[in-house]
């Protein structure tokens, strides 16, 4: 019985594949299977493979057209015969103990999905013997990730973890191979990052996950590798490319785990446009920022004229103004107009040109600062007497644009018409502190949740 396939998709690897295949064959788990896909390679990687393959039984080797990545993942997935199934990267090598151990988690907790971490090093260029540990890895994440030994659904990992240690990898992961097949998983096929759709996709599908605090992968940053290069025109392509894949989960698994899958997509999104707001890409390709914003709309699933949540607004709004002054065939005036009149029919129902009136503001982000910047330029100014509030302050002498910022309870003294809550994420949590501390005592206006918008 095979317990554990190993998938190696191999380009152009030649110098590493002796030391990565030696790892995986010298594990302490004995009943393995190794498939090898050379993806088109140029060098002599073929060559190496081969030479492998007649001292080494249990090691299987394929040779395709090159597909990329994920192209030769999901060849090496289509052959294996295991009951779990581990994708090493061709330049990178494992502990000896990792299968095992991986293996016994796995079939004693009957899981979908084991995780757990690596090093990573640089290697010198001019002495592949050479190697400097990276610091800061985002891949050691024993120190964040407090729960062990226990059980969680993908979805319910990701809402508690992702912010502090999303680092998609499908080096990082050992899988249950019929969880993937019953499922329908694959890899999208030549492109780059295609870890973060395929980490996404088993996570929002897994009923059963728990992490491992260990180092089991040891990664190699190269020059010439993905991880090595430099951002270019192919690599933002293939971003949104990513994104646009990321979208297509909006319904798996009766949309569990969405809002947590579109915020990945976003900041993703937003990285891309940051990046590509420097000329030069749009020379290479004039139709990139029509192509991120269209991306952008089909991470919300609609047309601009049909988005109705100042949220969603505010993310358009923030892409565009990474996009310099670039025409977008109109669009951008149009979210400009858009925005403008989301936020016009909402402010209208606010009290803030009544000099009379006094409002404490629940929030003090980024979205505040926007929407009292818009509030200026759809209705006016500002009137009524205001102050800021959070759940945690412990300087009294805090200001935020250059008003008082309290404390939400210390607020049992003070006069307040109304408590407006600015904070899109959050703002859920926040009514229910209020109501928690003061039930009725005030009136509470969500900006984003409970405005309801007719145009």
């Amino acid at each position: 019985m095979i317990k554990t396939s190993i998938v190696i998709p191999v380009y152009n690897t030649a110098p590493y594949l002796k030391e990565c295949i030696d790892s995986v064959l010298n594990q302490t788990q004995k009943e393995i299977e190794v498939i090898a896909v050379d993806d088109g390679s140029t060098d002599n990687s073929l060559e190496i493979l081969h030479e492998l393959q007649k001292k080494h039984p249990q090691l299987t080797v394929i040779h395709q057209e090159n597909l990329g990545v994920g192209g030769a993942r999901n060849t090496g997935m289509a052959l294996a015969v295991g009951e779990y199934i581990y994708f090493l990267d061709s330049d990178d090598y494992i502990a000896e103990n990792a299968l095992e151990i991986c293996y016994a988690c796995a079939s004693e907790n009957n899981l979908d999905v084991v995780l757990f971490d690596s090093v990573t090093f640089w290697e010198d260029p001019l002495d592949s013997h050479k190697r400097v540990r990276v610091s800061h890895n985002p891949y050691d994440r024993h120190e964040i990730i407090t729960e062990r030994e226990e059980v969680f659904s993908g979805v319910s990992f990701l809402e508690k973890y992702y912010k502090k240690i999303y680092r998609p990898s499908a080096c990082l992961v050992y899988c249950s191979l019929r969880f993937l097949r019953q499922n329908h998983v694959k890899f999208l096929p030549n492109v780059y990052f295609e870890d973060t759709e395929f980490h996404c996709r088993i996570m929002t599908l897994a009923d059963r996950v728990m992490y491992v605090p260990e180092m089991f992968n040891i990664g190699r940053c190269r020059k010439n590798s993905i991880m090595g290069s430099e951002f270019d025109i192919k690599r933002a392509k293939d971003h949104l490319v990513v994104i646009c894949a990321l979208a297509d989960l909006r319904n798996l698994n009766n949309g569990k785990g969405w809002y947590v899958i579109k915020e990945i997509a976003l900041n993703l999104l937003m990285y891309v446009a940051g990046v590509c707001s420097e000329r030069k890409f749009y020379t290479q390709d004039g139709q990139l920022e029509k192509r991120i914003l269209e991306t952008e709309l089909k991470v919300f699933g609609k047309n601009i004229e049909d988005i109705k949540d100042m949220d969603e607004i505010c993310h358009i709004s923030s892409l565009c103004e990474n996009f310099l002054d670039a025409d977008l065939c109109g669009d951008k005036k149009r979210i400009k107009n858009r925005y403008q009149q989301l936020l016009t029919v909402k402010f209208q129902n606010l009290p803030l040109k009544e000099s009379s009136n006094r409002i404490a503001i629940y929030g003090c982000g980024e979205y505040t600062k926007k929407w009292m910047t818009a509030y200026k330029g759809c209705i006016g100014d500002i009137f009524a007497e205001i102050f800021f509030v959070e759940t945690d302050v412990e300087n009294k002498d805090k200001e935020y644009n250059g008003f008082p910022v309290k404390n939400v309870k210390d607020l049992e003294d003070e006069r307040i018409d109304m408590i407006l809550i600015s904070s899109s994420k959050y703002e859920q949590e926040m009514k229910d502190i209020i109501s928690k501390c003061y039930k009725d005592r005030f009136l509470t206006v969500m900006l984003y949740g409970e405005l309801d918008i007719k145009l």
